[in-house]
């Protein structure tokens, strides 16, 4: 009986491997997972950091307007601070070029930019000779330029409609410029010389005001030319001192006016001053500190001026220990407001490229402390101008003035 029911025991171990080993195996996934929790999913961003946007800021680092180059990045450099370093989430990298304000040098920069370092944007060029010489190079590597400080007017005539799709400008120009600050000019003096650089900055300047002052009643008696770094001014000064205007406007930056203010006052000339540069600036007077009173009395207009972004003024001096400037000022906007804006709008598309820069940059409008900032058809913006002077030693800031589409 024990023999039948042992017997009987094994026939059913058998018959219940038998079964089991027709069953489907597990997968490895069926084995470790969970029968109750769906699997985590990590989201791409977190676990992909963005690629950076590398931007290129081709200007001045050597010369006699080197610290106009280390001005802009400054100002570059202190709102990409206060943005985190960061834009819409993509890491933004600053890479400089240095095109000593020459136009041979601008388009050996610019290359090097766009070939060896494959900027996504570029801020420059610094000087007008210097933007002009570029600008036929945006359109064959396809890339927008935000020019920060160039004035001639040609740029406007030959951007975004005017041909060039891929050229912006920050800055309004000084044809834009003189409609606003000549009447203050005409309101002083009936007659006028002008002193200013032999360049595409100097000479537009120059003729813009030529244009505009004479429907105002005012006779430009003279105009003379200077080259940058020159140490010597009296020859130019002292044919302005035979013409005998009732005023001078002065065209040029901290340096060079320097210079030609000491030399003004060495040969006794007592002309009503006027600038459109830099020079009723706090940079001005922190490098004559030595000699208070060089700029007393002269009045300027210019895109920027102390008291149009207070914020900004300290936290400047915060940040550097030095004193803003129109330079300085002019590209803490725009990389603040502009850029920023700009890639937001272009990573809506999903892609931040050249081409995505370029098209957001027609598309934006923001406010910022100094007016609301867009691109018309010429790719020119219209930030406020300041009109100031310096009295008793402390810079006033007289009028802020909206700019608008030239009408000349």
């Amino acid at each position: 009986m024990k023999r039948k029911l042992t017997f009987a025991l094994v026939i059913s171990l058998i018959f219940v491997t038998l079964l089991s080993s027709c069953a489907p195996l597990a997968t490895p996934t069926e084995a470790t997972q969970a029968p109750t929790q769906a699997p985590t999913q990590v989201s791409s961003e977190e676990t992909i950091p963005k690629e950076p946007i590398v931007i290129g800021v081709p200007s001045a680092f050597s010369g006699p307007i080197a610290y106009v180059g280390e001005s802009y990045m400054m100002g570059y450099t202190l709102a990409l601070e206060e943005l985190g370093n960061e834009i819409a989430g993509y890491p933004i990298k600053l890479v400089t070029a240095d095109n000593a304000c020459n136009p041979d040098q601008a388009v050996t920069a610019v290359r090097k930019l766009v070939d060896v370092d494959n900027v996504d944007l570029i801020l420059g060029s610094g000087c007008s000779s210097a933007t002009l010489a570029v600008m036929p190079l945006l359109p064959e590597a396809e890339i927008a330029q935000i020019t920060e400080g160039s004035t001639n007017p040609k740029i406007y005539d030959g951007s975004g409609v005017g041909g060039n799709i891929w050229q912006f400008r920050y800055v309004p120009d000084d044809r834009i410029m003189a409609e606003g600050f000549a009447p203050f000019i005409a309101a002083e003096v009936k007659s006028l010389s002008i002193l200013a650089y032999n360049d595409d900055y100097g000479r537009g300047a120059a003729q813009s005001y030529q244009d505009i002052l004479g429907g105002l009643g005012v006779e430009v008696v003279s105009t003379e030319y200077f080259e940058r770094g020159g140490a010597d001014f009296r020859p130019l000064l002292l044919n302005i001192k035979e013409d005998k205007p009732e005023g001078l406007l002065l065209v040029a930056t901290e340096s060079d006016g320097i210079v030609i203010l000491r030399q003004l006052k060495e040969l006794g000339l007592t002309q009503k001053l006027f600038a459109r540069g830099a020079i009723v600036t706090p940079l001005f007077m922190e490098m004559t500190k030595k000699e208070p009173g060089l700029n007393e009395g002269i009045m300027e207009g210019t895109w920027w001026a102390p008291g149009l972004d207070p914020k900004f003024d300290v936290a400047f001096v915060n940040r550097w220990g030095t004193a803003p400037s129109p330079h300085r000022a002019t590209s803490y906007f725009i990389m603040r407001y502009v850029v920023k804006a700009a890639i937001e709008e272009a990573a809506k598309t999903g892609t931040v490229d050249r081409k995505s820069i370029r098209d957001a940059l027609e598309k934006i409008s923001v406010e910022t402390p100094v007016g609301v900032i867009s691109f018309d058809a010429h790719h020119q913006a219209y930030p406020n101008m300041a009109v100031s002077t310096v009295e008793n030693g402390t810079i006033k800031l007289l009028q802020v003035l909206e700019t608008k589409a030239p009408t000349k």
